[in-house]
Formats: C-alpha cells, structure tokens, sequence
C-alpha cells in the first residue's frame, strides 16, 4: 500500500485519541494539520519512534 494524505474530511472524522502525543490532553487539545493513511510497518515505525500515530477500524494512520 502507497502511503496517502488523506482528506480534512477523513481527519476530522478520525477520534481525537492519538498515540504518543506531546501535550498534556487533559489540560490542552492537540491539533493535528495533517494526516497519512499509512501501511501497518510504517505505523509501528513511527509509534515506535514516538510520533502521533493511531490506528481506527483497522487503518492506520501517522500525523
């Protein structure tokens, strides 16, 4: 599968429960501009590199 960026639509559909973020999101929202539907390897390489990722309904997905 070919990494794709997907639309503002398809983003603001996803949950707002990203992975490895870098805010305290019980005090603050945490914007992402952006995101790609990605392959499950490039997923875990980027969950394990700590960067915003999440998986929904089986898609995976990195910010």
């Amino acid at each position: 599968m070919k990494n794709r960026r997907i639309s503002d639509k398809e983003l603001a559909d996803l949950s707002c429960n990203w992975e490895n973020s870098t805010v305290d999101t019980e005090k603050y929202y945490q914007c992402v501009w952006y995101a790609c539907e990605v392959n499950p390897e490039d997923y875990l390489s980027y969950k394990k590199a700590g960067r915003l990722c999440q998986q929904d309904k089986g898609k995976y997905y990195i910010a």
